[in-house]
């Protein structure tokens, strides 16, 4: 699949591993663009839905459960994820103790 950065005044297009966030001819901002013609025959809503919910990372994520839209080539082990999107519970026993309850989340 190939993906670019492609200036939003410009059109002006750069390669997608360039750490760039403006264009260098115009100021621009810069969008990420996919080949989404390529996309819809590998990847459909089914599974972004089958991913919703998992346990296991990268696709516990919010965020990354939809990993094709965003950057489709990337493995696993390159991504870091806290796993933004889902608003995770975490657990506070000691509230919990003090509280006087067998678990609490925040």
């Amino acid at each position: 699949m190939q993906s670019i950065l492609q200036c939003m005044d410009c059109d002006r297009q750069y390669p997608v591993d360039q750490v760039a966030y403006t264009c260098i001819t115009c100021g621009g901002l810069l969008d990420v663009q996919h080949d989404l013609h390529g996309l819809r025959k590998s990847v459909s809503r089914d599974t972004f839905d089958q991913r919703l919910g998992s346990l296991e990372p990268p696709c516990n994520s919010g965020v990354w459960r939809y990993r094709e839209l965003i950057y489709p080539d990337l493995a696993d082990d390159q991504i870091f994820t806290r796993p933004e999107g889902n608003t995770n519970l975490y657990p506070s026993p000691k509230l919990a103790a003090w509280a006087g309850l067998g678990k609490l989340w925040l």
